[in-house]
């Protein structure tokens, strides 16, 4: 059977992993990429606004909108 050996993901399981093989920290970069697309979204969201059933993105934690990207 195909699914034979398979481990089934849970929390604990994920959370035993990354225990043992913790992920790299987040490039500097990846906060001003973030507000950059935050800021191009806003510009977007002006011209041709969210319709019915669109969410707009939620405000990061700590961060500025940067006026250029």
């Amino acid at each position: 059977m195909a699914t034979e050996g398979l481990v089934p993901i849970t929390q604990a399981y994920l959370a035993r992993y990354y225990d043992k093989n913790p992920l790299p920290s987040l490039p500097n970069a990846t906060t001003s990429h973030a507000d950059c697309l935050r800021t191009l979204s806003t510009g977007l969201a002006a011209i041709a606004p969210i319709t019915t059933g669109e969410l707009p993105l939620p405000p990061s934690r700590g961060s500025r909108p940067r006026s250029r990207c």
